[in-house]
């Protein structure tokens, strides 16, 4: 059992040897639980940016936005600037930019502002689904179905979830 232990402590004493480079924080469980922040998370979150380790925040929140997320973090405390948030919405945002997509967008209205503005009349080559809340409505499926059905006449349909989907 000494000899487990021995490695144990010289597998743990090799790791702290080594920089850290950077943490990500899981929001949710991490630094909140509801509405409230956990305790110790915000003294600690202190400490992590006085220390200038990088760090970065995700969640896996797609009905508010970041910035709503941002305002929510401060309220409790934590001072964090909305570059160091990651968030589905976000993430898939940009990459509907690289791709030049135009989305149809069944998510959460909250979250419509994180999201580029097609042009008037333009029509969506791709399809995005989230935790729409009220708005996942027979109505909204039917439109985003339609829609994929109609892309799939042109080829390929894209459809893209925020989350697990």
């Amino acid at each position: 059992m000494d000899s487990i232990r021995h490695l144990y402590n010289l597998e743990i004493m090799a790791w702290l040897e080594k920089p850290i480079k950077g943490l990500l924080l899981d929001i949710s469980g991490v630094l909140v639980n509801g509405e409230l922040a956990i305790e110790g998370s915000v003294e600690a979150f202190r400490r992590l940016k006085a220390s200038k380790i990088p760090f970065r925040l995700c969640t896996n929140e797609t009905q508010e936005p970041r910035e709503a997320l941002r305002a929510k973090l401060s309220r409790l405390q934590f001072d964090v600037d909305l570059d160091k948030i990651f968030a589905p919405a976000p993430a898939m945002a940009a990459r509907l930019r690289q791709e030049k997509l135009i989305p149809h967008l069944l998510i959460h209205p909250k979250t419509n502002c994180e999201f580029d503005q097609p042009p008037n009349g333009a029509e969506p080559d791709c399809v995005v689904i989230g935790d729409a809340g009220e708005a996942f409505t027979y109505e909204s499926m039917n439109t985003a179905f339609n829609i994929l059905l109609k892309l799939k006449q042109k080829g390929e349909p894209k459809f893209y979830t925020l989350g697990r989907g």
